[in-house]
Order: structure tokens, then sequence, then C-alpha cells
């Protein structure tokens, strides 16, 4: 139950907090804001995210810092308020970029198309969806490249028909399973 694993980790939280600052700390309470997230609980997600983000930052954790702001770009997100997604997981992927992670710098590319596309801007979102695809293809990410392609093949089919290379069309159609 929701609340039941909530106050539980709550609890832990409480303990590790007289302790001060922990890799342990922040990470239980990104997970405390995921779960959050993940039950549209945003009102409560968001300033777990921030607590997070500020033990990080103390510790000069970088991979937790870019986790946070991805996280709290997607809830963004799911709120409709998209310029904040954006700005967050714009910082995500700067962090990921300066610690040349590339599977991460694909997700939140990925990331942020997507915000893109709810917003309707397919240009960007197409543009997005292409870049995250060009690297995960350069690391043979296997499921960011799936994901891209499989994205860029549900794009409203008379855009992508219209700005797409033939070659990113055919490998949409292997993906499905036939070439058309």
């Amino acid at each position: 139950d929701y609340e039941a694993a909530v106050a539980v980790l709550e609890k832990a939280m409480g303990r590790l907090e007289i302790r001060g600052d922990s890799p342990e700390l922040a990470e239980g309470l990104s997970q405390i804001a995921r779960l959050h997230r993940q039950r549209n609980a945003y009102d409560r997600s968001i300033p777990v995210y921030e607590q997070a983000l500020a033990v990080n930052r103390r510790l000069e954790n970088m991979p937790g810092m870019a986790d946070d702001y991805g996280g709290m770009g997607l809830a963004y997100k799911d709120m409709g308020e998209y310029d904040a997604a954006i700005d967050h997981l714009e910082k995500a992927r700067e962090i990921a970029v300066a610690l040349d992670h590339r599977e991460l710098v694909a997700r939140f590319t990925q990331n942020i198309g997507l915000v893109y596309w709810q917003m309707d801007r397919l240009d960007e979102a197409l543009t997005c969806y292409q870049a995250a695809l060009g690297i995960a293809e350069s690391i043979n990410h296997l499921r960011g490249m799936s994901i891209c392609l499989s994205t860029i093949g549900i794009l409203p089919v008379s855009y992508t028909q219209l700005t797409l290379p033939t070659s990113d069309l055919v490998k949409i159609s292997v993906v499905d399973g036939s070439i058309k």
C-alpha cells in the first residue's frame, strides 16, 4: 500500500537525517519523490525531489542531481507545466553531458522530446528523438534505440513522412516487423 510504503521510507529518512547528509539520505528522498510521482501526488513529489537535490548538491553528487532534476522534469511534464519540465530536463541533461554519461544524455533528450511532443511542437520533438537515437546508436544501447525509433514511428504519419529521411522510415518499419 502506497501510504504504508511512504510511512516506512519517511521513518527511515528521519533516522538518516539525524546523521546528516549522506548518499543514503539523498537516495531515500529520491525514492520517496519517485513513489509520489508514480502516484500522481506531485504536490508531495516536487518538494521531496527538492530536498534530495539539496542533499545531492551538498554532497556534490552529480549523478544524483541529474536524477533529481530529471524526476522533477517528468513531474512537471505530467502536471502540464511544460516550461518548468524542459528547464529541469535540460539541467539534468547538462549534468549528464558533464559526466560524459551518454546513456543518460540520450534518456534526458528523449524526455525533452516527449515534452515538446505534448506541446505539439513536433519539429523540436523530432529533433530531440533523432539526436537521442544518434547517441543510442553510438553506444549500441538497444533499448534507447528502440524507444526512439518507436516514438518517431508514432509521430503523426503525415508529419514524419514529410520530414524524415527514407532511411529512418525504413528503420521504423523494420522495428514494426515489416518493410513498407
